[in-house]
């Protein structure tokens, strides 16, 4: 099936189910008569349908750039004549903001509160924007793109421009910074001078919402700023906006005929060429939480080498590591787990490769293995002693040009040495690569002149001059024999000798007294004690001249090595885990059936069945006519809609009140199937399954658990390499709409499937839809993928399954939602669910209440409508001839040229995508990280340390004191500080109260209350903290604040004593 017919075969399944929904709404049975989730085919559609004007849709579609829409709006075009100037500019503005953020983010319609015109000390007049917090959905480049815009229509509309007082410009610089330390730290926070060359310069006024609690301290009682809480939405605009994107904002302004050059001197100065700063590491190592271990110190030997490629299942921030590797680092790993890392970007999710460098590790007798598949790992785990080198970690070129990170240093890896072969004359692919001899690698280097194949080096860069005497000496007393190099070994005497071997990465095992080494081609060749000829190797020694002068490291070898002698590690990559993986049913807190109020006759479950007791219950709610307070007869209301359905009565949770603005409450009967059924509704009456975003564009069928007469049927009749599909061993090209599902959802997913059956049956009078009995009879269904700070979603079509709590999905599919893969997760709804049960009326009325809903739903996939992150994604089988070389030179990424699906925009991006690195089986590795799996943080923070100290890359002292410091010392304060100002709750029906009233109870049940902070809430961290500190003699500071914290709760929880008498003294 080519890319026409499968988008022409999703759009008649959506048409399908909108054609159905429609017939059941038409029926007057909800709050309206018809779909309320808007199709739209486009960019166009969207925006029209999100923010207006009504026929603006046409004006895009016939490819008006977002100025010419501008200029026509405030020329009153699109119903804007007899309309002021700010409802022309507030139209414009969110129309502007609409087309930039292709039409997906809720910024444009929750991020804009208002547009107004002012007035100036001197009586002119200027143009005052005012943001509120869901403006950071439209991310940093779109919030100063909305001032931007803003400028330019106040030019249009002939006003002077605001002209800040000194006072307003200072209160400006505290806001700000006082945001990013007291409120949520900024991705990038300006300096002061930064902030007043903003305010003073930008000429409309960047106001907002008072969004936070906390109060400026100076600059207070501003005529023209009419709060004195903190603005959340300028701050952001003004730091991520303005600040962050200054350059690219700049050079934006030029097509607007603006001069905006001053922001040249703002923003984030250029990192230096070996890509390091200081203060990107210090966020990365200061941010670590108990039981998420760190894998890798920053540019650390041992630690994941830097490769450059792309799987599979990786780009867009989705990396790779080798499967192997998830096994041994004690199944903190898994397949969709979150990382945090020091460079290229911040985050990233895991998958497997295995057809990268493995890891190398130490067994418990001495012996050191390299760890080459998943089996071997296993057997090993538990004899592992230390895990000597982690492997690489796939990072694909695209990730260096989105984050715009300079490229850094690669080591000498198969790819590269394919580069030198072919430049030599010698063409060989990837395979035969892996497939070369010792004998054969050597022959060529020593005929061609160029470097020692990869698999035959060592990491020679990590000794010094001393270790390589120590060593040259030691293998002097060996010999060879049988093709085994043996030395003769004494672990008291040896251990230095032994120890260069480990960190060298040499596999060997520890025999009879003897040090046993079968590759020893990659040790003796390099150091001379190697004689090659007639395809034969010979052994001899090689004494070190003393007097020498030789270099420490890499140039020591190449003094001795007949043959160059390459890096193999070029740079390291520091890590630590993240968030785990998810994959779970959305839920309300507290989770319910029904949008339908019961106030605090419910009980602590807020079941219907406890309310109906009263007969009548007091609730606001919309009668019909308008919205009112007053009894309710909740009990007919219960019995009508059991007897419409014809079922006997479930448990079924309610909301204790509605927070839309027009109060209008769902059908009980809906409430009532769902809890038949085991289902919960969310704010907006969908029901939502979250899952972490994972990358992919290739699959074997049996890697998604779907037959080939299945996927044949879904339209995957031939493979990537356009041969007919036969076997499920076969690689796919995934189609740009199809996910793969976790196997954990299905339960769910099916049982959602019988609520819509059962809803359109015993609700609607119609016939059922899914009619689905087992897991495989979800393959082909539809579904809407929403992340949480759009309010468009993205059709999607189940094909099959993983082992992994994740989405797997194409790039393409994920930056429709606006998201990457460095860690997020988002919502799918099936779409009959939200075509039947959607609607506006249910969203809070609050700021923010249009967020996270489906108000738009995009039948068909448009590659240049989506985030251009996925545009960077290189669809290559191998990099330029000259890649590795600029690698060395750590060139900025848009100097070097990878083609990427950016480049095929205008012919067909949605195929022949290539990637450099098979996955191999992407279900190997681990499937569900033990963090989720422990569920005591003590035997977390144990697992996590016990990690630390196995790993090379990792110093367990440091850790520890970073976690004491960062984490559980913060915690155990702010909840002593916590528990004198804390609420209480009735534990009968949720009441929250500020302090405990007089009567020591409930007024409203008189249950008794409870403390929502109580005494082992603040003491839970404190042993371990004590334990970790004595065990890793941490600083006497860390000991001495820990036992006077230990005091102080001791003396907030002195144990009450029992009242004497006075006859008791005598």
């Amino acid at each position: 099936m080519n890319i026409s017919d499968y988008f022409k075969f999703i759009a008649e399944k959506v048409e399908e189910e909108y054609k159905i929904s429609g017939e059941a709404k038409a029926k007057n049975l909800d709050p309206e008569n018809f779909v309320e989730a808007v199709k739209s085919k486009n960019l166009a559609e969207r925006v029209e349908a999100l923010v207006g004007p009504k026929g603006v849709a046409s004006a895009i579609q016939y490819g008006k750039s977002t100025r010419e829409i501008i200029d026509e709006i405030l020329e009153g075009e699109y119903e804007g004549k007899g309309k002021s100037k700010e409802q022309l500019a507030e139209q414009a503005i969110r129309t502007g903001l609409a087309i930039e953020t292709q039409g997906v983010v809720a910024a444009p319609i929750e991020g804009i509160n208002k547009i107004s015109v002012e007035k100036n000390p001197d009586s002119t007049s200027y143009l005052s924007i005012y943001f509120a917090g869901p403006i950071r959905s439209a991310g940093g480049t779109a919030q100063g793109l909305t001032v931007l815009i803003t400028n330019y229509i106040q030019n249009k509309l002939g006003l002077e421009g605001y002209r800040p007082l000194e006072e307003e410009v200072e209160r400006y610089v505290h806001e700000v910074i006082l945001y990013d330390r007291r409120c949520k730290p900024l991705q990038y926070c300006p300096t002061e001078e930064e902030i007043r060359t903003i305010v003073k310069n930008i000429p409309v006024c960047v106001d907002g919402d008072p969004t936070e609690d906390v109060e400026v301290m100076a600059h207070r009682d501003i005529k023209r700023i009419p709060t004195n809480n903190i603005r959340g939405g300028a701050c952001l605009v003004i730091g991520e906006g303005l600040a962050l994107k200054a350059k690219k904002l700049a050079k934006k302004a030029e097509g607007f005929n603006i001069d905006w050059d001053f922001l040249l001197s703002v923003g984030k100065k250029k990192k230096d060429v070996s890509g390091e700063d200081d203060k990107d590491y210090d966020a990365f190592m200061s941010e670590i939480v108990g039981g998420r271990p760190i894998f890798s110190f920053s540019n650390t030997s041992g630690g994941f080498r830097l490769r450059y490629g792309r799987s599979r299942a990786s780009g867009i921030a989705g990396k790779s590591i080798h499967p192997a590797a998830m096994i041994l680092l004690d199944d903190f790993v898994a397949t969709g787990t979150q990382i945090k890392m020091d460079k290229p970007g911040k985050g990233a999710v895991i998958t497997s490769c295995d057809s990268i460098e493995p890891p190398i590790v130490k067994m418990k007798n001495g012996d050191v293995v390299k760890v080459k598949n998943i089996e071997i790992a296993r057997a090993i785990k538990k004899e592992t002693d230390e895990i000597l080198f982690l492997g690489d970690i796939l990072i694909t070129f695209g990730d260096f040009l989105q984050t715009n990170t300079a490229l850094l240093p690669s080591g000498y890896v198969e790819e590269w040495y394919q580069k030198d072969l072919k430049k030599a004359g010698i063409e060989k692919c990837l395979a035969e690569i892996s497939a070369m001899s010792a004998a054969e690698a050597v022959e060529i280097s020593l005929k061609h002149n160029i470097p020692l194949h990869p698999a035959y080096l060592l990491f020679w860069d990590d000794l010094d001059f001393e270790s390589h005497r120590l060593l040259i000496n030691f293998l002097g007393n060996g010999n060879l024999k049988e093709e085994k190099f043996c030395v003769p070994y004494d672990k008291e005497k040896n251990a230095k000798e032994k120890r260069t071997l480990e960190i060298l990465g040499n596999e060997h095992a520890v025999k009879n007294g003897f040090i046993v080494i079968k590759d020893y081609v990659s040790l003796l060749f390099p150091l001379g004690m190697l004689e090659y000829s007639d395809k034969k190797f010979k052994f001899k020694t090689n004494p070190v001249n003393e007097e020498q002068n030789y270099d420490a490291g890499l140039p020591c070898v190449n003094k001795i090595s007949k043959v160059k002698i390459m890096k193999k590690a070029g740079t390291y990559i520091g890590t630590r885990m993240g968030r785990p993986e998810k994959a779970k049913e959305r839920k309300m807190q507290p989770a319910v059936h029904c949008l339908f109020p019961i106030g605090k006759n419910g009980g602590r479950l807020q079941l219907i069945n406890e309310a109906i007791k009263s007969n009548y219950i007091n609730i606001e709610i919309f009668d019909g006519v308008q919205v009112r307070k007053g009894d309710i007869n909740v009990k007919e209301i219960w019995d009508k809609a059991l007897k419409n359905l014809n079922l006997p009565a479930p448990n079924v949770r309610c909301v204790e009140g509605l927070i839309s603005a027009e109060k209008i409450p769902e059908k009980i009967e809906k409430g009532i199937l769902r809890a038949k059924n085991d289902v919960f509704i969310f704010k907006d009456g969908t029901i939502r399954y979250d899952m972490t975003d994972v990358p992919m564009t290739h699959f074997k069928p049996k890697e998604i658990f779907t037959s080939v007469e299945r996927l044949k049927a879904l339209g995957y009749d031939r493979d990537y390499k356009n041969n007919p599909l036969i076997s499920d061993e076969q690689i796919l090209e995934l189609k740009c709409q199809d996910i793969i599902v976790p196997k954990e959802s299905t339960d769910y997913l099916i049982r959602v499937t019988k609520f819509v059956d059962d809803e359109l049956s015993l609700y609607y009078k119609m016939q059922p839809y899914y009619n689905i009995q087992k897991t495989e009879d979800l393959i082909g269904t539809i579904v809407v993928g929403l992340a949480p700070h759009t309010s468009a979603g993205i059709i999607g079509r189940i094909i099959g399954f993983c082992d992994a709590m994740c989405c797997f999905a194409h790039p393409l599919w994920h930056t429709a939602k606006r998201r990457n893969t460095d860690g997020d997760e988002d919502a799918i709804m099936l779409l009959m669910d939200t075509l039947l049960n959607f609607s506006k009326k249910f969203l809070p009325a609050s700021r923010g209440g249009r967020m996270d809903a489906p108000l738009v739903v995009t039948m068909t996939l448009d590659a240049n409508e989506v985030d251009d992150e996925s545009h960077k994604v290189e669809v290559v089988e191998s990099y330029p001839d000259d890649f590795y070389e600029y690698t060395l030179k750590s060139v900025n990424p848009s100097d070097v040229k990878v083609k990427n699906i950016g480049d095929l925009l205008s012919t067909n991006p949605y195929e022949n995508l290539n990637w450099t690195h098979d996955n191999g089986n992407l279900s190997d590795g681990v499937k569900r990280t033990k963090y989720v799996l422990l569920k005591d943080m003590s035997n977390k923070v144990d697992a996590q340390l016990g990690l630390a100290e196995k790993i090379r890359a990792v110093d367990e002292k440091v850790v520890a004191e970073i976690l004491v410091n960062s984490h559980f010392l913060r915690d155990i304060q702010g909840n002593l500080r916590s528990f004198g100002s804390q609420t209480v709750r009735c534990g009968k029906c949720n009441t929250i109260y500020r302090r405990i009233p007089l009567i020591g109870k409930c007024p409203n049940c008189g249950e008794k209350l409870i403390l929502t902070i109580n005494e082992g809430g603040i003491r839970k961290y404190l042993k371990i903290s004590i334990d970790i500190s004595e065990k890793y003699k941490l600083k006497n500071y860390i000991l001495q604040r820990l036992s006077i914290l230990n005091e102080n709760i001791d003396s907030m929880f002195v144990e009450a004593k029992k009242q004497k008498n006075l006859s008791q003294f005598w």
